[in-house]
């Protein structure tokens, strides 16, 4: 059996291999959106290589556990985006190779490869959310030990559970809270399985690793730039949330019962046409001859019943913006993703009832089940509204994932007749997340722009507003010298070379949030007179205010508008992006 199982294991690493190289060499160099949101890790890191600090020369919202190796790698090879690729590709491959080995825990080698080509996909899905050149190292960085974090606990390792625990902590604040409620998970098995003596030893060996690793590390960033400015001006923006922050994490969790509608259609209209497959499955191995064509009844009624379950919906035009999201999600093929929280949710219920009636464990064992799914719960619950769109949640993903595959194949195992649908569903979940990158996303990046830092595709129109505007900040300014960069495409500093003006990288609302906010910003822009002045073509209208200079940063844009004039336009400056989406088009001030 370990031979065999070995087998198993090459022959699923090696077809994972062959995916992993196609897929790098179809989206080759169009990973992320270097000077939007991929950009901001790049130019805060390129900040630390030359000297900075975090939290004290450059504001930053995440923990510093994924950029500061970022800028160590910059440091060592050079700040370029090659040296930006080639380490979000070695993340990209260390979070694919621990979920491989995570799922092995519950399943077989050709499940745990279906499976881990699904998030492959995901990796590699042609959003802003990629991870390869993600919008937050501290993002990949988080999704990478939450899955080692679970791995360790799955293979007895509750100290290297309190290790990567710590190092969670040091990520994103909602990954602190998925570390937690794993840690939870985990001792809760331990006493479930040894009682309350194996519960304390299980919280020490966890706890205790967890607290020895993060807060040194907080201690000193907050020694350096304060408690209140680390916590509540970063890390936990506060002024920031209240303006714009809830508007923004409400539409990753609305809880509201548009959303709960959608998810449950979504829910539906995956389990609906599974739940007749396998009954096909059934039917049809004990049919013979012509007697088979009737056994595909059930897929017929579920297709026919799910049809006039839409058709009603849109008739009595209940919930149209739920029912619009989820007919853009089957047409583009992201159904095979959305509905992923529901079944998530479900089966953390039945464990949870499984736990309370004092049954066997699930699967592996306590420990490992509980931990397992505390965590999936945990990441849908935080963005169960966003396992669709053009974002996919990404950096949630992975537990869920895993969650799902193991109830498919549970399928498996109580219906034999169907042991081929769970593999079946898996691929068609990759196939179908792929073609909708590729076919879709990756298909408009064919225009390349070079930089001092290297180059990238992007669609068209963006190229030509990037280039004209790259090139004005290289033969207007001094490699040495800063530039302001508005609203919200902090990676221009990096790909330009040019550091930031102001210890801010974006400026969407909330984040100078008072007047003496900006006067402060001003103050420091009469002193340091960055040569240049960049302000995209950008609305932000998800949030309080959608554009800057006018609903909000009055005093700061004023400021500009009197000391810089204006040298050129580059792209569509009248046809701004709206939703904070990359600006296309750029108008470039400078010094009077």
């Amino acid at each position: 059996m370990r031979r065999r199982a070995a087998r198993g294991d090459a022959a699923a690493l090696a077809a994972l291999a062959v995916a992993l190289a196609a897929v790098s060499a179809l989206s080759w160099k169009r990973w992320g959106v270097p000077h939007f949101d991929g950009g901001y890790d790049p130019s805060v890191a390129d900040v630390l290589s030359r000297g900075g600090e975090l939290y004290t020369d450059v504001r930053y919202f995440y923990g510093p556990a994924g950029v500061y190796p970022l800028a160590l790698a910059f440091k060592l090879f050079g700040a370029s985006l090659t040296t930006a690729f080639v380490f979000g590709y070695a993340q990209t491959l260390a979070i694919l190779g621990s979920f491989y080995a995570l799922a092995r825990t519950w399943l077989e080698p050709l499940s745990a490869g279906l499976t881990t080509l699904v998030l492959l996909t995901i990796a590699f899905s042609g959003t802003f959310f990629d991870f390869v050149l993600p919008h937050t190292d501290s993002a990949t960085v988080g999704c990478l030990t939450l899955i080692l974090q679970v791995l360790a606990v799955a293979r007895g390792r509750l100290v290297l559970s309190g290790v990567a625990a710590g190092v969670l902590a040091l990520t994103r604040p909602e990954f602190a809270l998925f570390a937690a409620v794993v840690a939870a998970g985990t001792v809760l098995g331990c006493g479930r399985a040894g009682g309350v003596r194996a519960a304390t030893r299980a919280l020490g060996s966890v706890a205790l690793p967890a607290l020895a690793v993060c807060l040194p590390v907080l201690g000193f960033f907050a020694s350096r730039a304060g408690f209140d400015s680390l916590v509540f001006d970063q890390l936990v923006p506060l002024d920031f949330i209240e303006v714009s922050g809830n508007r923004l994490q409400g539409g990753w969790a609305p809880y509201d019962v548009s959303s709960l509608v959608s998810s449950a259609a979504r829910a539906a209209l995956f389990a609906v046409p599974l739940a007749a497959v396998v009954a096909c499955a059934v039917i049809l191995r004990r049919k013979r001859g012509r007697a088979k064509l009737a056994a595909l009844w059930p897929l017929v009624a579920a297709l026919v019943g799910l049809s006039a379950l839409a058709a009603a919906w849109q008739l009595l035009g209940v919930f149209p913006a739920a029912r619009a999201e989820v007919t853009d999600e089957v047409e583009r093929l992201l159904i095979a993703m959305s509905w992923l929280p529901v079944v998530v949710v479900a089966v953390a219920a039945w464990v949870a009832l499984r736990t309370w009636r004092g049954d066997a464990p699930p699967a592996v064992g306590w420990k490992a089940d509980l931990a397992l799914a505390a965590g999936a719960a945990a990441c849908v619950l935080r963005a169960y509204d966003r396992f669709s769109f053009d974002s996919y949640a990404p950096y949630y993903a992975p537990l869920p994932l895993l969650v799902a595959a193991i109830a498919l194949g549970r399928v498996g195992e109580r219906w034999p007749q169907a042991k081929l649908v769970p593999p079946a569903v898996l691929a068609a979940m990759a196939v179908a997340l792929a073609a909708h990158a590729w076919v879709g996303l990756y298909r408009d990046d064919d225009a390349t722009v070079h930089t001092e830092r290297g180059s990238f595709s992007t669609d068209t129109e963006t190229a030509a507003g990037l280039r004209g505007t790259l090139k004005a900040l290289e033969t207007m300014s001094g490699p040495d010298q800063t530039a302001l960069v508005v609203p919200d495409s902090p990676g221009l500093h990096f790909l330009s070379g040019r550091r930031p003006a102001l210890r801010d990288l974006t400026f969407l609302p909330g984040t100078l949030e008072s007047a003496g906010d900006e006067q402060a910003a001003i103050r420091r822009l009469r002193s340091t007179r960055p040569p240049l002045v960049v302000v995209g073509a950008q609305r932000s209208d998800q949030y309080a205010a959608a554009e800057i200079g006018r609903d909000y940063n009055r005093l700061l844009l004023d400021y500009v508008r009197r000391h810089y004039r204006r040298v050129g336009q580059f792209g569509d400056v009248g046809r701004p992006t709206r939703n904070n989406l990359p600006a296309r088009a750029f108008t470039v001030l400078e010094l009077r």
